[in-house]
């Protein structure tokens, strides 16, 4: 009796304490505490719903009269902070997209559909919402993404909010996916905040992935993209690029040209990655141009790997015949590993760092003919680990064309 009276303040554990006592049916429901009252209440009539989703929602479906429906629906909305609770996302998801579809039909209930829609958007329901996307798992993130889209531009605030104070980067990103799939004015609104300047990078980058990732042509994002290539922000011109690549592919060839001057290597290296996927082959002779510049510019040096490994992609697509290219790679390998006693005092001044000659190698499985097995082979019979191995690997993709 004590425990059941309303004290004039909270006790600690003393409603946890009356809560078990009622699951062991030691404790009446009309005895309990007003508000525990009311959150069993809540739970059964959860478990109702539940038991009877399937006539519960053919009821609200056959239901055109606005006063009748209002009432079903809000008797469905008291229900979601359990179902949110509870985690039952997919639960949730069946009404709210039927509320969705009784607005945008019209008739007399589309007020009172669109009013609980507006309900969901707004106040606790909208800032569990939130807090889950937050602090979920991407599959729960994945249970919510259809959720939020079925809200619509009602929620587009949030998703913004999301983006500037998502600590996750993948968080981040599957915010934009949301935001972006919403149509062209959730892509506007997108726009709009890149240009406010409010987003921190790393929420831009992860943005500008996702316009490459949707293959987004608005004309907006395309010039926004060609905007960000030369964002300050390393990571930022690096994401920029890789979308238009996604997005225009060899039509942009020029920036990634340009791309290959930038200061910052993880953004030559994309540049280089953009000319490889969109087979840009006008980019061959600024390529060779750069590898005949290695040995006089060490600041190149880092980026040689991916330079030869570019090589037999930009050829073909340039037309040019492989062996030129190959000619070019088997040099430079012998040059690296040189024959006999006389070969070893001709060491060039810089061989190949060990990154280079695993691209040669590869480069050489991509192309090579009966000249560069024979190259691949002598090498990997004078050669330690990881050259051999790779030597080999080479030696079956050549063997595997030729069957």
């Amino acid at each position: 009796k004590l425990l059941l009276r309303p004290p004039e303040k909270e006790l600690p554990g003393v409603a946890e304490l009356v809560r078990e006592l009622f699951d062991r049916g030691l404790v009446e429901f009309d005895r309990l505490p007003p508000a525990l009252k009311t959150i069993v209440a809540l739970e059964r009539d959860t478990d109702r719903f539940l038991a009877e989703r399937t006539a519960v929602l053919k009821r609200l479906e056959q239901t055109t009269a606005d006063d009748a429906y209002r009432v079903q629906a809000e008797a469905i909305l008291r229900l979601v902070p359990e179902l949110l609770r509870r985690n039952l996302l997919e639960e949730l998801l069946v009404p709210v997209t039927m509320f969705c579809g009784h607005a945008a039909l019209g008739g007399p209930r589309a007020a009172a559909a669109e009013e609980a829609l507006g309900q969901l958007a707004q106040g606790d329901v909208a800032a569990t919402l939130k807090e889950k996307f937050l602090t979920g798992g991407k599959e729960e993130r994945r249970a919510l993404a259809p959720i939020y889209q079925a809200l619509g531009e009602r929620v587009r605030p949030q998703l913004l909010e999301i983006l500037r104070e998502a600590p996750d980067g993948w968080v981040r990103k599957n915010a934009s996916e949301v935001l972006l799939r919403m149509g062209p004015e959730a892509t506007e609104a997108a726009l709009a905040e890149l240009s406010s300047g409010k987003l921190p990078t790393g929420a831009v980058a992860e943005l500008l992935m996702v316009f490459g990732e949707l293959r987004s042509d608005h004309p907006g994002v395309l010039h926004a993209l060609r905007s960000f290539a030369r964002n300050r922000e390393p990571r930022v011109r690096e994401e920029a690029a890789w979308a238009l690549c996604r997005i225009r592919g060899a039509a942009e060839e020029g920036l990634f040209v340009q791309l290959l001057d930038d200061p910052d290597l993880g953004v030559r290296r994309r540049a280089l990655r953009c000319l490889r996927a969109a087979r840009c082959g006008g980019a061959l002779g600024t390529v060779v141009d750069l590898l005949s510049r290695v040995e006089d510019e060490p600041g190149l040096e880092p980026l040689e790997p991916q330079l030869y490994a570019a090589l037999p992609d930009l050829a073909a697509a340039a037309g040019a015949g492989s062996e030129e290219v190959e000619e070019v790679l088997v040099g430079r390998l012998q040059e690296t590993f040189p024959r006999g006693l006389l070969g070893a005092l001709r060491r060039p001044t810089r061989p190949l760092s060990q990154e280079a000659v695993l691209a040669v190698c590869d480069a050489l499985g991509a192309i090579g003919t009966e000249i560069a097995r024979d190259a691949l082979d002598e090498l990997s019979r004078r050669v330690k680990e990881p050259f051999r191995q790779q030597a080999v690997r080479a030696i079956q993709r050549i063997d595997s064309r030729r069957r």
